[in-house]
């Protein structure tokens, strides 16, 4: 019984997490945002990895990255805010999870 109960919480809580699909999106400290932020957020596009920041987008867009590009791309984050579930403190940690494995 008890195994049965377990069994449809894991289901229902697994096809919770495929329904909102979430992502962190991380922001470091930069000019606009000094102390940097992550976003937990809903509804994550799929060409999008669960782990995603400026730095990582900057980095498959235009090879490196820039104070410019962090900039673009923050300024472009309209879609994810809205979607957004709550802010955490910026982590280097998940930094360093967002970039390719070559980067790191």
């Amino acid at each position: 019984m008890v195994k049965g109960v377990l069994l449809l919480i894991i289901i229902m809580v697994g096809g919770l997490w495929l329904i909102i699909r979430p992502g962190l999106f991380i922001v470091p400290p930069m000019e606009d945002v000094p102390k940097g932020t992550v976003f937990f957020y809903y509804d994550r596009p799929r060409s999008l990895p669960f782990f995603s920041s400026t730095d990582s987008y900057c980095l498959q867009t235009i090879g490196e990255v820039t104070e410019s590009c962090r900039i673009a791309t923050v300024a472009g984050l309209g879609g994810i805010r809205q979607r957004t579930l709550f802010t955490l403190p910026f982590s280097e940690w998940l930094l360093e999870r967002s970039l390719p494995t070559v980067q790191r």
